[in-house]
């Protein structure tokens, strides 16, 4: 099978590897579609993990399912997940899943930018089923959706709350839209870019003008855009940075 091998930033190689096997509680599937990520292409985050095959937002078809696996067979459509945290060790119990041991250990084999992986045990039960009619593209977006309701969880985002986000690309636009369904009062979005702002404003955020905010979260790395977003949160709100600064970047 093909894969596509980051092997150094800006280098990505076109490989012929051969086909994963499923083992025991293990499961195999075509990958469908597969989602990139802004960290996908963050050089200072990829830089580490090179060579490697990317991609963690994939869906795909299951084609092989090895013995002891209950409730999955061949040709379910799917979304994958890549990681999994334990539930029970004391980050997972303080809400830090993301910091879990088994869930910094789990991975897709060889990942999502390829035609085909493998499900290691551990993942095969965060398998989610693909409702009839929902395209695999569209299903690549759970991952990042999944990822937007947590940060909203973290920041203690509430009905009659005030949400500004700042920044207008892909998360963004989930920002708002999540915020939405969570009926919060308002939602303002700060976004240079024309095109990103008309989309927010389609989705019914309004331009931020001197709003305190209860929320104010930030989907751009630049210090300026936090310190800015900083400013807007009143006494007692949460600042939340949802697109990191890169470590050795200027001081915030």
């Amino acid at each position: 099978m093909r894969v596509a091998r980051s092997v150094a930033l800006d280098d990505v190689k076109i490989e012929d590897i051969e086909d994963p096997v499923p083992g025991d509680d293990e499961v195999v599937c075509d990958v469908l579609a597969c989602g990139v990520c802004a960290s996908d292409v963050t050089d200072w985050y990829v830089e580490r993990k090179l060579p490697a095959v990317l991609g963690h937002e994939p869906a795909g078809i299951v084609t092989a399912v090895g013995d002891g696996v209950p409730d999955v067979s061949e040709g379910d459509r799917v979304v994958i997940h890549h990681h999994s945290p334990c539930g029970e060790c004391r980050r997972c119990r303080r809400g830090h899943e993301t910091l879990c041991e088994r869930f910094r250990s789990t991975q897709l084999d060889p990942g999502g930018f390829a035609e085909r992986l493998r499900v290691p045990a551990d993942l095969v039960s965060e398998l989610l089923p693909l409702p009839d009619g929902l395209e695999p593209a569209a299903a690549t977006m759970v991952e990042p959706l999944a990822c937007i309701l947590r940060s909203q969880d973290r920041a203690g985002l509430r009905p009659g709350d005030g949400l500004l986000v700042v920044g207008a690309g892909v998360n963004g636009l989930l920002q708002i839209a999540a915020a939405h369904a969570r009926a919060v009062e308002a939602v303002w979005i700060r976004e240079p870019r024309a095109d990103r702002l008309a989309l927010a404003e389609g989705l019914g955020a309004e331009r931020h003008g001197n709003e305190l905010v209860d929320v104010a979260v930030v989907c751009t790395p630049k210090a300026d855009a936090i310190a800015d977003a900083a400013a807007a949160v009143a006494p007692g709100g949460t600042l939340c940075l949802y697109a990191p600064p890169a470590p050795d970047g200027p001081p915030l």
